[in-house]
């Protein structure tokens, strides 16, 4: 994090991503609640930022985090039901 560079709401690994192309970095750096890093991871692996955004399919939280404190939404009101994995002692 660096605290004397602007807040970008996408701007997770932006530091770290400047020094391998050996520019400034232009933004704080870190990571909003909203940010979707698993993209951002994933398009590192496949193609270190030179070519399109990979996607896991899940493009955003069901409800966003605030943008005031304390940056917690809401409880999901249908929440998905578990998967019930039968343990090995259950299956004798």
């Amino acid at each position: 994090m660096d605290v004397a560079r602007p807040y970008a709401e996408d701007s997770y690994s932006e530091i770290e991503r400047a020094l391998l192309e050996g520019r400034p970095h232009e933004t704080c750096g870190g990571r909003s609640l909203n940010d979707d890093v698993i993209d951002t991871l994933y398009t590192l692996i496949v193609n270190a930022f030179h070519g399109p955004r990979v996607s896991d399919g899940v493009d955003r939280a069901t409800t966003p985090a605030s943008r005031e404190l304390p940056y917690l939404a809401p409880p999901n009101p249908d929440p998905p039901v578990p998967v019930s994995v039968p343990t090995p002692a259950a299956s004798r």
